[in-house]
């Protein structure tokens, strides 16, 4: 787990991974693929209780990154808000304390 507090704000951020099949991938994200992949997932939990969720899916001719899977779903945590947009500022201290963390 990630902890970033920024100007009295608390994020916590989660990583995982999973396999899933193509009917939980296409319900998830409306994608259609051939077979079974990995993929990497990040939930962003604020402290006002907002949720954020991102995933990204590994190509099934790619050899599977933990790394890049994580920097993929962060990214598309990020940018889909439908609670509402995480300020700029606060999206570049969680970058920056992801960089810390996992020493990009």
């Amino acid at each position: 787990m990630l902890k970033v507090v920024h100007e009295k704000q608390t994020a916590e951020i989660r990583f995982y991974y999973e396999i899933l099949d193509r009917v939980q991938i296409e319900a998830r994200t409306g994608k259609r693929v051939d077979k079974n992949r990995r993929c990497s997932f990040v939930t962003i939990t604020m402290d006002d209780g907002r949720v954020y969720q991102g995933m990204a899916i590994c190509h099934s001719n790619d050899n599977f990154c933990r790394a890049t899977g994580r920097k993929r779903a962060l990214a598309d945590a990020l940018k889909y808000t439908p609670e509402g947009p995480i300020q700029k500022d606060f999206r570049t201290a969680i970058w920056n304390a992801y960089k810390v963390s996992c020493r990009i």
